[in-house]
């Protein structure tokens, strides 16, 4: 008799073991129907006529910032279906100012060049960050000089980058910018010139009394900015001594060398969403700002503890910030060997297996490739999808060889006003062709 009791219980417990995995298994599939008959079909080709038939007409209609993200840098059909996207709001909308997550000091080389008269190469496009030195974005670029030539300066697209890390191009970019700055104020010239010279060759730590009196030198810059009559760019100067300060700021947080640290990211963020503002109100002319950055900057939720530059934007205007999140479930992507190659090489992600995340219900898709918007029209079903699956990949600067260590807690219905989901991906192609 003990035996029939000891197989019955555990006969009990294998059906309860099964029946949440064939439930769940049952939900997915749900899930994925119910997606289907929500999701906007995708593909990339050259005509924009592809852009136009992929998502919903007038999406970007009310928006004044739209945010494009990605779950990794380095991804071919993200940068390619960005692209067209972009080129799309250039030609139809007649979008100017384009941002990047990348150094502001340094793209303003590209910039300038971008805005010339000049037809030679794009020789500055190495003076932004590598994960934007791919064929793709090469091509981008030069799509974007060839329009320019063609149009009168004063409705040229600017590209401009948004970060603010480098305290040696920001000191250099005030110093050539400011060069009265030697004859009203030598202490200050003598002081910047220190700072740049520190910052040369390598990655400084300032101590505190360091860090205070460069920012109290930042004041003095402003002042002697205020004061002087000869410069002829006072509003571009005056943003570069913010950046200064702003560096400063996140040199004075001791989780910086960590660059993982949740203060630094919440800082940073805060500061990115400034100068994207800024960069709107002196670029986009009260029209719209387009935003090329991860996922996780432009997500407007409060990821981890962390408050993101996306989180910032959506209180400054609302409903006019739009955040495009782009996601994946298998295939390669061209992201830094900071380990063995020390270059960026191709590295492969596998399908998904994390249940908790948001691809392993999206792959179950009949489409390869879609759009899908969160709004107030999804079905109460979609909605218990985004609050389940809550998970999604999030791959940094560095390759990972367990998989599930690149999923975080990222909710699609929390974080974006929408997303582009591929089934498979490929890596970003190094510049091979250049015109």
């Amino acid at each position: 008799m003990k035996y029939i009791f000891y197989y019955t219980f555990i006969f009990l417990k294998i059906i309860l073991l099964l029946f949440p995995a064939k439930l769940s298994a049952q939900n997915i599939n749900e899930f994925a129907k119910e997606l289907d008959k929500y999701i906007y079909p995708i593909t990339i080709r050259p005509d924009l006529d592809s852009i136009k038939n992929s998502l919903p007409e007038n999406l970007f209609q009310d928006k004044s910032i739209i945010a494009l993200g990605e779950s990794t840098h380095g991804t071919k059909e993200f940068n390619l279906f960005r692209s067209q996207l972009i080129k799309e709001e250039i030609l139809k909308k007649n979008v100017k100012i384009i941002t990047l997550e990348t150094d502001f000091c340094s793209s303003i080389l590209l910039n300038n060049y971008l805005l010339s008269d000049k037809i030679d190469t794009l020789k500055n496009f190495s003076h932004i960050y590598g994960i934007y030195q791919t064929q793709e974005i090469y091509d981008l670029l030069l799509w974007i000089k060839s329009y320019n030539l063609k149009q009168p300066r004063n409705n040229r697209v600017n590209v401009l980058g948004i970060d603010m890390q480098d305290p040696y191009t920001i000191s250099e970019k005030i110093i050539s910018n400011f060069p009265q700055l030697q004859s009203i104020d030598i202490v200050s010239f003598k002081k910047l010139e220190k700072l740049k010279q520190l910052f040369f060759a390598q990655d400084a730590k300032l101590n505190k009394l360091e860090i205070a009196d460069y920012k109290q030198l930042s004041l003095t810059l402003e002042s002697n900015i205020k004061s002087s009559k000869q410069i002829k760019d006072t509003i571009l100067l005056s943003h570069y001594v913010n950046l200064l300060k702003q560096t400063l700021t996140l040199r004075d947080y001791p989780g910086f060398f960590k660059k993982a640290d949740k203060s630094y990211s919440d800082l940073r963020d805060k500061f990115m969403a400034e100068n994207v503002m800024w960069l709107y109100r002196q670029y986009a002319h009260n029209d719209k700002l387009i935003l090329w950055a991860h996922n996780g900057h432009i997500s407007h939720a409060k990821l981890e503890g962390v408050y993101r530059m996306g989180y910032y934007l959506k209180e400054t205007i609302g409903s006019k910030y739009y955040a495009m999140g782009y996601l994946f479930d298998e295939g390669s992507v061209r992201i830094y060997d900071f380990i063995t190659a020390k270059k960026y090489k191709n590295f492969f992600y596998p399908s998904s297996t994390k249940n908790k995340s948001a691809e392993y219900v999206l792959k179950k898709s009949n489409s390869d490739s879609y759009f899908l918007a969160i709004d107030k029209n999804n079905s109460p079903l979609l909605e218990s999808f985004f609050r389940k699956y809550r998970y999604t990949r999030v791959i940094g600067a560095t390759y990972q060889k367990n998989p599930n260590k690149d999923y975080y807690e990222n909710p699609i219905g929390e974080c974006f006003d929408g997303f582009i989901f591929f089934k498979k991906a490929s890596a970003a192609e190094n510049i091979t062709k250049i015109n």
